[in-house]
């Protein structure tokens, strides 16, 4: 029987190509001698480039994938305890709120921008919480509003995934442990043409029964299932061209996303326990895709990317949302396709000097621009027990349709200069407008009869402009 300490069982399939070598003593006092260096750190940066982190003058916490190996992080959230002045979390249903040096919001945009291989993810909608083939990860903290501008008041969570290279490898590993956790993997990645053509696939399945058991059903609560297939084409072309094409597809299966009890005793009284009467499974499917053009020359670096991210999230039936084991209020969202399908485009051009020795003249500049649409459609619930909380009718429902779009754009630019070998003078500047709306309208329910409106289509419109100075 498995200790209730989680107990797992890692079995690791690696194939790859094998040799022998001779070694002499000079081989291995060389090789001994390496061993004791440390590697250099190379980051993506707070400068969206390849730099040391030792050059870098921000606070950065990085995660090679030796770590996340060790560590066993998984999910994104795992990260929480690495960093300093860093928090992630979520409520069950896997859309992590970050938090840098206390700086946080609730709202789905985010205080913390989250990139993934350079492309944002727009939005606690559109966001990947499973980790599978990365080789590092970057925490920066404080504001990083010049390069990246909205959502990062906090700072920034960089991504970065594996490369591909000629030489191909397979890997599969399996894990299994107590409460039901299964977790399987397999990642391959080969030259299709040599030196030109690189492809890195794979695909992650993860299962587990949870932490919680539901006192009202007498069964375990927090039941959930993912899955994440990736795909990645790199192809180098001439004139030190390159184009990257990614898609990322998750999916997800939670029977208790929201594992929450009524009042604040009933939580320290029977913690890992809860009574919720109207169960139900929240299902994500999630799809990212970018395209990253680029080129490396002799005075400049150009980097036009363009990404498109796309989730469906959906409730079987009815959600608890008294969290108790009476029938008061619940939320009702499995309306189809056309509602609650939030689709976020962006688009960015960046420019930069090129890494020469003899530029000391570091630069920057680029545009950025995106497009937001999220229609929901969403019924509060007021079930037989309605009454408990004061009111005066039963078994109907208040639906709400939104309609909210976002468009915006941005320019920015940033320049670093040496004064000295060791001192360096740093000034930017970031220019964004965004323009928002929002339709609204209501409707009372009360089956068998048809809805009818209770307040018309109502839109709201708003600019914002916002100007970001940087001296340093």
């Amino acid at each position: 029987m498995l200790p209730k300490s989680l107990c797992l069982i890692f079995v690791g399939i690696l194939f790859s190509h094998a040799g022998f070598t001779q070694i002499n003593d000079k081989d291995t006092l060389n090789q001994s001698n390496t061993e004791k260096r440390l590697e250099e750190v190379i980051i993506f940066g707070p400068e969206k480039k390849q730099q040391k982190l030792l050059s870098s003058p921000n606070s950065i916490t990085t995660i090679d994938k030796n770590q996340m190996q060790n560590l066993r992080i998984w999910e994104i959230n795992q990260i929480r305890g690495i960093a300093p002045n860093f928090n992630l979390a979520h409520s069950g249903d896997n859309r992590n709120i970050a938090s840098i040096r206390g700086i946080v919001t609730t709202s789905y945009d985010q205080a913390v921008a989250t990139y993934i291989d350079g492309v944002t993810q727009f939005n606690l909608d559109t966001y990947i919480p499973q980790l599978n083939d990365i080789e590092s990860i970057e925490i920066i903290r404080g504001a990083q509003g010049t390069f990246y501008g909205r959502n990062s008041m906090g700072g920034v969570i960089n991504i970065i995934t594996q490369v591909p290279n000629n030489k191909p490898s397979l890997l599969a590993d399996i894990t299994v442990g107590n409460r039901g956790q299964k977790r399987s993997s397999i990642h391959f990645k080969s030259a299709l043409i040599k030196n030109k053509l690189f492809l890195r696939s794979s695909f992650l399945l993860d299962a587990k029964n949870g932490f919680y058991s539901n006192d009202f059903t007498k069964d375990a609560y927090d039941k959930q299932t993912q899955r994440l297939a990736n795909v990645q084409l790199k192809y180098l072309m001439k004139n030190n061209w390159s184009l990257q094409a990614d898609f990322k597809n998750y999916t997800g299966n939670n029977k208790g996303a929201f594992p929450l009890n009524a009042d604040l005793e009933s939580a320290f009284k029977n913690p890992f326990q809860l009574s919720q009467n109207q169960t139900t499974a929240m299902n994500d499917q999630t799809n990212n895709l970018s395209l990253i053009l680029q080129h490396k020359g002799s005075k400049a670096n150009i980097t036009l990317q363009t990404s498109y991210q796309q989730n469906y999230r959906f409730y079987d039936n009815t959600l608890d949302a008294d969290f108790s084991p009476y029938t008061i209020i619940g939320i009702f969202n499995n309306y189809g396709k056309s509602y609650n399908n939030v689709k976020a485009l962006t688009n960015e051009l960046r420019i930069q000097s090129s890494d020469t020795k003899n530029n000391k003249l570091k630069w920057s500049t680029g545009l950025f621009q995106y497009t937001n649409s999220s229609p929901t459609k969403q019924a509060t619930v007021f079930g037989k027990d309605a009454g408990f909380i004061g009111i005066p009718d039963t078994d109907f429902s208040l639906i709400a349709h939104n309609l909210s779009k976002t468009n915006g754009a941005a320019g920015y630019g940033h320049a670093t200069y040496p004064i000295t070998e060791k001192l360096s003078m740093q000034a930017g500047l970031r220019l964004d407008y965004e323009e928002r709306s929002l339709t609204v309208r209501s409707e009372y329910e009360k089956q068998p009869y048809p809805a009818f409106p209770i307040v018309s289509d109502t839109t709201g419109q708003k600019n914002y402009v916002a100007f970001h100075p940087n001296l340093v």
